[in-house]
């Protein structure tokens, strides 16, 4: 058990939306309410990693949604450098994952996507990691958690 847990990776995404700021406010009579915005260029930023159990691989924040371009370039600068033969990398079942290229070159690195079946809303990996785990906790452990209650979950459900 080991030895496949240390081999699999979760590629998920999350992202945040700048235009939700809040632009009303309170302020003592007579001043002026002033507030700073993120970045304030009001656009979706995504966040993809590849969640292991001990720790977070190929971090990446974009300008933007996912789409299989970006996702292509994520897997080539990103992932293949942290790649180990015998990796395994569980996926959504999103349309911008299924791109040939990412697929052949993990493969030829000696890895292999697996594709979480469709409608498998309930398994976000990084979701679920920043709202149910308390930041105070060491990560690895929060990760390992995360893996065997998810991963039992997924199987369980067939």
């Amino acid at each position: 058990m080991a030895i496949i847990i240390g081999s699999l990776a979760f590629i998920d995404e999350i992202s945040v939306k700048t235009n939700r700021a809040k632009t009303t406010g309170w302020a003592p009579r007579g001043l002026r309410l002033i507030k700073h915005s993120p970045f304030g260029h009001w656009r979706i930023q995504t966040f993809i990693g590849a969640l292991r159990h001990d720790r977070l691989d190929a971090p990446w924040v974009i300008d933007g949604a996912t789409n299989s371009t970006t996702f292509d370039f994520y897997v080539e600068t990103q992932l293949l450098p942290t790649l180990r033969a015998g990796n395994m990398f569980i996926l959504n079942n999103l349309s911008s994952h299924k791109s040939s290229d990412p697929v052949r070159a993990v493969r030829k690195a000696g890895g292999c996507f697996l594709f979480l079946p469709p409608q498998t809303t309930q398994f976000e990996p990084l979701s679920i990691l920043k709202s149910r785990y308390p930041i105070n906790k060491s990560a690895s452990v929060s990760v390992k958690q995360m893996i065997h209650v998810r991963f039992s979950t997924v199987y369980n459900s067939e």
